[in-house]
């Protein structure tokens, strides 16, 4: 794990909790199918009304979930997964965010990223998903887990902006923003300022972060990193 972190430049766990996204999901506004457009990248939610596994030839194996809200339908497009048809049962509801896509006279989303839910908790699920650059042998889901493990195990981080320009800018601390980022609500509904640990921290902890399965992330993966240096070192 160390090398692979390392092509990232990430050597330490500060490189770890300082390595930023390069842009977020937006998993707080859920369209009906009926509004969706192709090439939106959109989150939806519905009910699983069919499940099918096609195997058209050797080697290959393309896994078809139909999703319906009452307004549409969209099918889930999985290549060569099929341990992806584990996830799936019929009549579970699904939230799912991915690009649309038009093919074969239907709505598609090619490997989208999902969270089985059921409508009682579809509030606690809406976050903004930091997507992070990624290098063979990590998956985002791993990435964002050690992220969120590494700020767990920090204190204390010294402040790399000027107090006064934290409150010009009406910015948080690196450390800061836990119970701010318990919820979504900013000014004109648009999102709370999260410092370093109310942002990396909640968003790595969205239930996307542990959708890829069978790759576990421990403490000692993030320890290992931490080999090389100390945070502030």
């Amino acid at each position: 794990m160390k090398e692979k972190l390392a092509r990232l430049g990430i050597a330490t766990v500060e490189d770890l909790i300082s390595f930023y996204p390069r842009r977020y999901q937006d998993w707080t506004k859920i369209t009906k199918m009926e509004e969706l457009s192709p090439d939106d990248e959109a989150v939806i939610y519905g009910r699983v009304a069919d499940i099918r596994m096609l195997t058209p030839r050797r080697g290959m194996s393309i896994l078809n979930v139909l999703l319906v809200d009452g307004t549409g339908a969209v099918t889930l497009v999985y290549f060569n997964q099929p341990w992806k048809g584990e996830t799936f049962r019929k009549d579970t509801h699904v939230l799912a965010y991915g690009r649309i896509e038009y093919n074969y006279g239907k709505l598609q989303i090619s490997n989208a990223e999902i969270e089985i839910v059921e409508p009682k908790e579809i509030s606690s699920f809406q976050k903004l998903v930091p997507v992070y650059p990624l290098t063979e042998g990590i998956r985002i889901g791993k990435m964002r887990d050690m992220i969120s493990i590494a700020l767990d195990q920090v204190e204390d981080m010294d402040e790399n902006l000027p107090p006064d320009t934290l409150k010009r800018e009406h910015l948080m601390g690196r450390l800061e923003g836990d119970a701010q980022s318990e919820e979504l609500g900013g000014a004109e509904g648009s999102p709370a300022p999260y410092g370093l640990r109310g942002a990396l921290l909640h968003a790595g902890r969205h239930p996307a972060s542990s959708e890829e399965a069978g790759e576990p992330c421990d403490e000692h993966q993030v320890r290992a990193v931490g080999e090389a240096g100390a945070v502030g070192a």
